[in-house]
């Protein structure tokens, strides 16, 4: 009786795990779709959340391409230095861009990252057109920027007058000197008063005044006379 008994238990119990195998199984797929795959899906975005905030791949190179003349490699890693605190993947471009933009030669900078760990900075440079109230400079593109004294190049011509005639300044420059080239002259130096007065000195010392209105059309007369009355004087002639 005893072993009877014993073997209807058994195969109660082999039912049993028969009918938790099939309802797993069949529920399987529901687990898998709303339980397994979501949890996957969160745990593989931790992991890369993680590896975006950390140090994972610190950069260890960086590059300048093309180095500029007055920027030293030196400058741009100083000028960087608490941004390389970071990992290939968690460094912030726009702000390094921000903080490169912030040294005076500066006109344009391009930030880009190479894997595993470079930094590649590319700059443009800007080009120096004149001394600004002889402690800044101005550029072709008519902006006002004071870099290190030890930086500014020499021999560059001399501009003085209020800050919003920058702009009316350097466009002068240029069509002066193209009035002035056939007579073999050069502007030292160009001054414009509070009252739109503008003057202009030549590189023989003489300083031409041309007053607030058809400025241009002035320097042309001037030049066109200056070979017949100035020539010979020019060493005398002062105004």
């Amino acid at each position: 009786m005893l072993g009877t008994f014993t073997s209807k238990q058994d195969g109660a119990t082999r039912k049993k795990r028969k009918q938790k195998a099939t309802f797993l199984s069949e529920k399987w797929p529901i687990v898998r779709r709303f339980f397994f795959y979501p949890l996957c899906f969160l745990l593989i975005t931790i992991l890369i959340i993680r590896i975006l905030h950390t140090n994972f791949f610190p950069i260890s190179i960086v590059q300048v391409v093309d180095p500029p003349q007055r920027i030293s490699h030196q400058q741009l890693q100083t000028q960087i230095a608490k941004d390389l605190n970071k990992g290939f993947f968690s460094i912030n471009l726009s702000a390094i861009q921000k903080e490169v933009m912030l040294l005076p030669w500066v006109k344009s900078a391009q930030i880009s990252r190479q894997w595993p760990n470079k930094l590649v900075i590319s700059v443009q440079e800007r080009k120096a057109l004149a001394l600004w109230h002889n402690k800044s400079l101005v550029d072709i593109d008519g902006q006002v920027f004071t870099p290190a004294i030890n930086t500014i190049p020499r021999g560059l011509p001399k501009f003085t007058g209020p800050a919003d005639a920058v702009d009316d300044i350097v466009t002068n420059y240029t069509k002066f000197n193209q009035v002035l080239t056939a007579e073999h002259l050069s502007i030292s130096a160009i001054n414009v008063t509070n009252r739109m007065s503008w003057s202009v000195t030549l590189n023989t010392g003489m300083v031409v005044n041309l007053g607030r209105k058809e400025i241009v059309k002035r320097l042309q007369r001037f030049a066109s006379v200056y070979d017949t009355i100035f020539a010979s004087v020019h060493e005398n002639a002062k105004y």
